[in-house]
């Protein structure tokens, strides 16, 4: 039942050749393990000599118990972020349904219709969005909301992403100063901070000022909880009321539409498998197995 909560059953596996078995035993009979976490330490030490590990969250606090069973551990957070890798990249596939997750959890908790609406007895004016950080996760955020009828703009410390921004509908801003956010903020009913690059720390952006001129009923999500924050008071994995908005601090939105995360995953890895391995074993000569290969068997890099 391992994939019970993303809709796939073990009838679903059987069918594509699979054999379903105890996770313990699993580990004893695996030359490749594939998960989105890292396993334990315990079970780690269960595996096979020189078996490989495929994940996208490397401990190095596993360091020596790879070491001793001699084995590999390739990093997917480590795929480089490059146009031709696109098949590979779990960081992108992620974020792009993380920015999709979040905004209709956003509409489900505002209390207004995103769109413009004429009624008979008169007009409601559409919600707004601003997106901070416009990476994959934000880009996926502002063509969601625009999609779904809202007013939607965007605010990035690099200027270049305007072109972007502009083809999926938004309107770039200039929030340059702290002085232009809190002329911006109270016209804003969704807030989403995005501003993050994966394995850094994210930087606040939002203190407890800014978050105070937020409009009755606003939402914000603080996508990058998981680095840190964007946003002052943001608690992870929770959703709390301030002041005037609900903030979310969950970690994994992606997780949120398993089906299609699971889905585009076993895309990523699939390829990685078929296109980056021989007999079995990962093609160290490769520069993208070189890239994501932070222990190969036993040795770190």
């Amino acid at each position: 039942d391992a994939g019970k909560k993303s809709l796939f059953c073990n009838e679903d596996y059987k069918a594509a050749g699979a054999k379903i078995c105890h996770r313990r035993e699993i580990f004893k009979l695996a030359d490749i393990i594939v998960g989105i976490e890292s396993p334990q330490d315990r079970e780690i030490k269960k595996l096979q000599k020189f078996s490989t590990i495929i994940a996208r969250s490397y401990n190095p606090k596993s360091c020596p118990v790879l070491q001793k069973n001699e084995l590999s551990f390739l990093d997917l957070n480590n795929i480089p972020r490059l146009s031709n890798l696109q098949n590979l990249d779990i960081l992108s596939s992620q974020d792009m349904l993380g920015g999709y997750a979040c905004v209709y959890q956003a509409a489900a908790e505002l209390k207004k219709i995103l769109p413009l609406t004429i009624t008979s007895v008169g007009s409601i004016n559409p919600a707004v969005f601003l997106v901070i950080g416009v990476g994959v996760f934000g880009l996926s955020a502002l063509a969601t909301a625009k999609k779904l009828g809202a007013t939607v703009y965007a605010y990035d410390i690099n200027p270049q992403v305007s072109d972007i921004v502009k083809s999926v509908g938004a309107k770039f801003i200039n929030l340059t100063s702290k002085e232009k956010m809190k002329e911006f903020l109270p016209k804003i009913d969704v807030l989403i901070c995005s501003a993050f690059s994966h394995n850094k720390s994210a930087t606040k952006i939002i203190d407890e000022e800014l978050l105070k001129l937020m409009p009755r009923g606003s939402v914000v999500i603080d996508a990058a909880i998981k680095y840190g924050g964007n946003v002052v008071c943001t608690k992870l994995n929770e959703k709390i009321e301030k002041y005037n908005s609900v903030i979310f601090g969950y970690a994994d939105w992606a997780s949120e539409v398993a089906t299609s995360a699971s889905t585009v995953m076993s895309g990523n890895i699939t390829n990685l498998i078929s296109g980056y391995f021989h007999g079995g074993r990962p093609d160290y000569s490769n520069e993208v197995i070189a890239k994501i290969c932070v222990c190969k068997n036993g040795k770190t890099s």
